[in-house]
C-alpha cells in the first residue's frame, strides 16, 4: 500500500467513524468502531475497493454480525468524497 493511499484510506476512516458514530454504536454496541484497511482504485474501470474491519467493542453478539449496515455506512462516505467511480466494500470482524 503506498503512502498516498494510506493516507486517504485513514481519512475516510477518521471521516467514518466522527460523522457516523451514532449509528455505529447503536447498530453494534459501545466501543465498536470502522478500520478502513486499505482502498484499492482501478482508474480504467473506475471502479474502488474499500477493505474495511468492524471492531467491536465489549458486547459480541452474533446476530448483529450483517454486512449491511457497514457497507451502507461506507457507500455514503465514499459517495461524498469519490466521483464518478463505482465503490465495492469487503467487511470483516474483529474485536
Amino acid at each position: 500500500m503506498s503512502l498516498s493511499s494510506r493516507n486517504y484510506s485513514r481519512a475516510c476512516e477518521i471521516l467514518l467513524n466522527e460523522l457516523e458514530n451514532n449509528y455505529i454504536q447503536q447498530f453494534y454496541g459501545e466501543g465498536t468502531y470502522i478500520k478502513i484497511r486499505d482502498i484499492t482504485f482501478s482508474p480504467v474501470k473506475k471502479t474502488c475497493l474499500v477493505d474495511c474491519v468492524v471492531v467491536l467493542g465489549e458486547t459480541i453478539e452474533t446476530n448483529i454480525l450483517e454486512d449491511d449496515m457497514t457497507r451502507l455506512l461506507v457507500y455514503g462516505i465514499m459517495d461524498k468524497l469519490i466521483l464518478d467511480y463505482r465503490v465495492n466494500v469487503m467487511v470483516k470482524y474483529d474485536s
